[in-house]
């Protein structure tokens, strides 16, 4: 019962993230709140301090850049869920081995950094924004922006799955 209520709170997560972002991302379109959801005010979220949870979390993302340029099985591993997808626009869903895979294969001079754009927990999960930047072997540098739809489980956070939007 516990596995089929985190599932459907992952798949309602992913749904609102998908519609937000879909609305954020396109151009000249304003971004519609649903009636559920309302705005906290600036001064209100400004005045918490970090959770140990966004704490943990931002660190991840600190670290994610530098594992990803030596190649850093065993992070991806430990960060990664057993089920992570990664959709990337017009290409084939990727599973942890592939994508851990597709990593390992890339060329090691090509250079990763992640930027956070935000953080949003919902229980026991949570919905991170962020824009991945990449200076390649070559010189060029290409950027999206990602969503990572994450869970703890035993205590540890794990990415279940990535959006990349090219």
């Amino acid at each position: 019962m516990r596995r089929l209520f985190l599932n459907a709170t992952v798949s309602v997560v992913t749904f609102v993230s998908s519609i937000l972002l879909s609305n954020f991302t396109r151009p000249g379109t304003k971004l519609a709140v649903p009636d559920f959801i309302e705005p906290s005010p600036v001064s209100t979220v400004l005045s918490t301090a970090p959770s140990a949870d966004e704490m943990e979390l931002r660190e991840i993302y600190r670290q994610y850049g530098p594992a990803q340029n030596r190649h850093d099985t065993k992070f991806f591993e430990r960060i990664e869920a057993e089920e992570f997808m990664l959709f990337s626009d017009g290409e084939k869903p990727l599973t942890r081995s592939e994508d851990i895979k597709a990593m390992n294969e890339a060329p090691l001079g090509d250079k990763y950094s992640l930027q956070l754009v935000d953080i949003s927990f919902h229980g026991d999960g949570a919905v991170v924004r962020s824009e991945m930047t990449v200076v390649e072997h070559d010189g060029d540098v290409i950027s999206w922006p990602t969503i990572d739809v994450w869970v703890k489980r035993n205590g540890h956070w794990q990415i279940l799955s990535t959006t990349q939007l090219d």
